[in-house]
């Protein structure tokens, strides 16, 4: 899976792409191929390595058992302050 982020301040030229390994959901989780996300400003002002994505859409890839509400490929929207990923 690919991620997204930006090691230094700057405009889209400071974005990099990185490797990392797709999580796994754990009780109650539900992992979402991403679709579509934003760049929050508000990461762009901090200093550091960001990873953006405060935002996405997508559909459920895969999910725990306990997860209740929800089925496999139901469309989704999140507000998750963690991920620029493939998936989430």
């Amino acid at each position: 899976m690919e991620q997204i982020y930006a090691a230094q301040a700057g405009g889209p030229e400071v974005l990099k792409v990185k490797k990392v390994k797709r999580p796994t959901p754990e009780d109650d989780e539900l992992l979402i191929k991403v679709a579509a996300t934003a760049v929050n400003r508000l990461l762009q002002c901090k200093s550091g390595k960001n990873v953006f994505g405060f935002e996405c859409s997508g559909e459920i890839f895969e999910m725990d058992k306990m997860v209740t509400g929800w089925k496999l490929n139901d469309k989704i929207h999140i507000m998750a302050a963690r991920w620029l990923l493939q998936q989430v």
